[in-house]
């Protein structure tokens, strides 16, 4: 596999725009899969820069636009680093525990 799709469809489903990150596309980033997702405030954090050409605003209208510029750039390792780079950098268990030590401490 070189793409991963997040087929959460935003504008026909509103209450989808709140949903958070799934393990799957975390999953699939941390493996250096190309992730093409909605845009939604939860996946800002977790889509480098190198990838924010691949979320897609309207489902029906541009997820298929999205879909066919991921395979073509399904080789670039660039991207793919980036990717997998983000994941292995935010989403570890050094900073989750961190993360909730300082809950607990606050």
């Amino acid at each position: 596999s070189d793409i991963f799709i997040d087929p959460a469809n935003v504008k026909k489903y509103p209450r989808m725009y709140n949903a958070g990150v799934s393990s799957a596309l975390l999953e699939s980033m941390a493996c250096g899969l190309i992730p093409v997702v909605s845009n939604r405030p939860s996946i800002d954090w977790i889509i480098p820069e190198e990838a924010k050409q691949f979320i897609f605003e309207d489902f029906e209208v541009d997820l298929v636009d999205k879909l066919e510029l991921a395979i073509n750039e399904r080789h670039n390792k660039k991207i793919k680093d980036a990717v997998r780079k983000v994941v292995v950098d935010n989403c570890n268990w050094d900073v989750n525990i961190q993360y909730i030590i300082n809950l607990l401490n606050d």
